[in-house]
């Protein structure tokens, strides 16, 4: 299929981006989800510290590539394998994946998988190769989400589903949701350190503290010094002195989460709601966790639509109710029939209101309006007697 990304060709262009323009949107190939595989439409992504220190050069990462780890969406089409995800789910994406079959990832330290870590580097999905490509040349992925884009495959593992859709009315008046997901957290033992608690951080031996290496290559033209981030402390110049024996030194610890998330009163369909610091850890220790963005998806009434602060319902009277006037009761969004004054008159299609009876205004004060159309019957069926009035009626 063909997309929009952001890509980034290189490294190191100065500010402000708005005019060195680091990220260039291109029209991409994408290609469908293998096994354990997942396509899913990008409704919300988040820009991390990772990110800019990847366009600033701090961070190595294989190009080009589309950037963007931390974000949520809408699955639209599960590869083979898959049988938990189906379309129309909603998933927050995350980063760290893991193969379930390595020794760390059976022992609950899936954030130390292996696997997970050679793919990130060559910019590949953990299932192997690339479905992100530009005129035949192949893309690379970051983190093996790359979310800065319309659409993005990833592996089954890369994401958390999020639960079912909340009711017509919790999103007019708003409710508390409890939502469980297993995310990578900031390791309890060395608070994310990286080091074991009593051991301090100490200057990085292969960078001497800098934080980058110099690399030389050789080229007909003479040997070219490059400056790139040390592997070893990954740029931050320090590494401990004992690494943390849960972690491992990532500063990472991969468990289970219950989170309450608080949906405001008069919230629209397709919202997204942010929750600040309560994503994953960042994948260098010390640094600040990631942004949590949750999708909001209203399931439809049965009754009742709803048009920005508007409540629309129907309501059928009779031609002859119609014609004379009448009153009838109104069933509203909060549960109590609201009586409503039919004129004499009324047209089929013809809107009533019902004041006060709508929407709360998201972040302000007040409601908006019930809006009741009525519908005019006309009988299908007439008795003889029915007939003959109507005839009289109608030479009158």
């Amino acid at each position: 299929m063909k997309m929009q990304g952001a890509v980034i060709y290189e490294t190191g262009k100065p500010r402000p981006y708005a005019q060195s323009t680091p990220l260039i949107i291109e029209t991409l190939d994408l290609d469908g989800p293998q096994q354990n595989e997942v396509l899913v439409e990008i409704r919300a992504a988040g820009l991390c510290h990772s990110d800019l220190s990847t366009i600033e050069g701090i961070r190595s990462r294989p190009l080009p590539t589309v950037l963007g780890h931390e974000a949520a969406g809408i699955v639209r089409e599960v590869g083979p394998g898959v049988t938990d995800l189906k379309e129309g789910d909603h998933v927050v994406l995350v980063f760290v994946m893991s193969c379930g079959k390595c020794y760390e990832c059976t022992t609950g330290r899936s954030h130390l998988c292996g696997a997970s870590f050679e793919s990130k580097m060559k910019g590949e999905l953990i299932g192997g190769g690339r479905r992100l490509s530009l005129n035949g040349k192949p893309i690379n992925h970051a983190g093996g989400v790359s979310c800065f884009a319309q659409y993005a495959v990833l592996d089954r593992a890369s994401m958390v589903k999020l639960p079912s859709d909340i009711s017509f009315e919790d999103a007019v008046f708003g409710v508390e949701k409890q939502i469980r997901l297993n995310l990578d957290d900031i390791c309890e033992h060395c608070k994310g350190k990286g080091a074991e608690p009593g051991h301090d951080l100490k200057k990085c031996p292969d960078c001497d503290g800098q934080g980058q290496q110099m690399r030389v290559t050789q080229t007909p033209f003479g040997g070219i010094q490059q400056a790139v981030v040390c592997p070893t402390c990954e740029g931050r110049g320090q590494v401990p002195e004992k690494k943390c024996t849960v972690c491992g030194g990532s500063g990472r610890q991969r468990r289970d989460q219950k989170l309450t998330i608080k949906i405001p009163a008069g919230i629209s369909d397709g919202a997204n709601i942010r929750l600040k610091e309560r994503g994953e850890a960042p994948q260098r220790p010390g640094g600040v966790k990631g942004d949590l963005y949750v999708q909001v998806n209203v399931k439809a009434h049965k009754q009742f639509t709803r048009e920005g602060e508007l409540i629309l319902s129907d309501e059928t009277v009779s031609m002859v109710d119609a014609a004379l006037g009448t009153e009838i009761n109104v069933q509203t969004v909060d549960g109590e029939p609201q009586l409503l004054k039919i004129p004499s008159g009324t047209q089929s299609g013809e809107d009533f209101r019902l004041k006060g009876y709508g929407v709360p205004r998201l972040g302000r004060k007040g409601r908006g309006d019930h809006i009741v159309r009525v519908i005019v019957e006309t009988p299908k069926k007439l008795s003889r007697k029915q007939k003959q009035l109507l005839n009289d009626f109608k030479q009158l």
